[in-house]
């Protein structure tokens, strides 16, 4: 079923606990506990010490332990850190050491979000589509306007529930500012995407008729609509400083 997660552990069905009556488990690793209770982090406090004095520990551990602390697990491993000692630049130093003294602003989240936004917006969208059994082939087939119209009007409709049951984003700030940048961000590409069809289109026709000083017909043939762009930038700027 769609909303049947992977079940929970607990511990009233863990192999290694022995039930000692319908409200006490033995377990070999934490001693006495309930039966509804589980295990955060699934190795002993002994594991965990013999993994730090030996310098290394299981991702899986790490991530655990990260979760449970709310903190980055970059800050336990010291990936945040270690380009510290890597660098003479003390601006740069400091930038690394940040998070040892800000750790409020590493939580957990922090590092669950870059990883997910490294994921393409495509990826994203086939999995809302098909909780609604659209194919994303049916998405891909309309043109651009219509996928940016689309997007736009789902982020639209998705605010407003956001803001109705969460009274503050992953890091705690009750504003949410952030929640309106993907929408920014999908405007932003709009424009991009219209301006470089309209120097496609339109601007390498007019320098190919009237090529520019320094370049020749076959370079404005060659160039991409962002240097094409440029190009136009440029000598609308040289003609507003000849006035």
């Amino acid at each position: 079923m769609l909303f049947q997660k992977d079940i929970e552990p607990r511990c009233t069905y863990c192999s290694r606990g022995t039930r000692l009556d319908e409200e006490k488990i033995l377990c070999p690793k934490r001693g006495l506990v309930s039966p509804g209770e589980h295990c955060r982090i699934e190795c002993s406090d002994k594991t965990i010490r013999r993994s730090l004095n030996n310098g290394k520990m299981r991702r899986q551990y790490i991530e655990q332990i990260a979760k449970y602390l709310d903190v980055d697990s970059r800050l336990l491993t010291g990936e945040l850190v270690e380009g510290a000692f890597h660098t003479t630049n003390s601006v740069i130093r400091e930038l690394y050491l940040n998070p040892l003294t800000h750790i409020e602003d590493f939580p957990y989240f922090r590092e669950e979000q870059e990883r997910l936004q490294r994921e393409k917006i495509d990826e994203t969208l086939k999995r809302i589509l098909s909780l609604f059994e659209i194919s994303y082939k049916q998405f891909e087939e309309k043109d651009f306007e219509e996928q940016y119209s689309f997007q736009h009007d789902l982020l639209d409709a998705i605010l407003p529930v956001i803001y109705k049951h969460f009274k503050q984003d992953g890091y705690g700030d009750a504003e949410m500012y952030n929640c309106q940048r993907i929408i920014s961000e999908l405007e932003d590409y709009h424009d991009l995407v219209e301006s470089r069809e309209y120097a496609d289109n339109i601007l390498r026709k007019h320098f190919v008729k009237s090529v520019p000083d320094g370049y020749t017909k076959t370079d404005i043939e060659k160039m991409t609509p962002d240097e094409l762009i440029e190009i136009d930038a440029y000598l609308q700027i040289k003609g507003n400083d000849a006035r």
